[in-house]
């Protein structure tokens, strides 16, 4: 594609089939990936090899999306790469694609439905039935990309367990959750997520997938540097006096 390409939307219905290829659940900000309204991506166009436009309908592809799913010449390395990889029946690329299409199955769910989903995605991946848990570690510690040390990522595969294996109903329920949070401070749902994305990004795109920049950058700039500003002009106005 010579120029950029948008992904509009329209419709109120969302599709409930995997699709790998959709973009927006891997290169969306975290924020506008998870903010949904009544749009969805419901068509999509492509290029015959005379350099012809096709536009092609169908069920959503998407979530509703808050913002348009831009893709442009920096997506083309790994999109190359996806579209190859749709095309292989080795066992290592089934796994991959398995991985992608939980991955975006968890995409529109509260963070909590979607923890299991994430797990799934790794497991997919790395997963290993003679080392279970110690097999999916070892590979976040080489894909993840998050400096996370053994002690922390065994606690966050706990939580898994106790969640998937009957332990608690919900992810908020296990003591595991509250164990993580306490000792590091951090939601363990958002870490999963950042950890799955990363994965995905390092082992099946090599590092070609990049997220998109906030659309509303700028916005979110200029307006933490008037609230810096309107603090400093506030503490300038005080005298301390002892």
């Amino acid at each position: 594609m010579a120029r950029d390409t948008v992904a509009h939307h329209s419709g109120v219905q969302q599709d409930e089939s995997g699709d790998p290829g959709s973009p927006g659940a891997h290169t969306s900000p975290p924020l506008s990936a998870s903010i949904f309204d009544a749009k969805y991506v419901r068509w999509f166009c492509s290029f015959d090899a005379q350099g012809r436009l096709n536009i092609t309908f169908g069920e959503a592809h998407t979530p509703a999306m808050s913002e348009d799913i831009i893709i442009s010449q920096s997506d083309h390395d790994w999109l190359s790469r996806l579209a190859l990889k749709l095309e292989r029946t080795d066992d290592l690329t089934r796994r991959q694609i398995r991985a992608l299409e939980y991955f975006y199955r968890a995409w529109p769910l509260d963070s909590h439905e979607r923890f299991p989903w994430l797990f799934m995605t790794l497991d997919a991946i790395f997963g290993d039935s003679s080392r279970a848990t110690q097999a999916v570690i070892d590979a976040i510690g080489q894909n993840g990309g998050t400096g996370f040390d053994y002690d922390r990522l065994r606690l966050l595969l706990r939580l898994r367990n106790s969640v998937i294996h009957g332990g608690a109903p919900d992810v908020y329920d296990s003591d595991r959750y509250h164990q993580y949070y306490e000792q590091y401070g951090d939601d363990p749902l958002y870490d999963l997520e950042v950890i799955t994305a990363q994965c995905l990004r390092a082992c099946i795109f090599e590092g070609a997938l990049v997220e998109h920049p906030d659309p509303h950058a700028d916005l979110i700039r200029a307006y933490n540097d008037d609230s810096q500003t309107a603090v400093g002009t506030e503490l300038s106005g005080l005298s301390i006096s002892i």
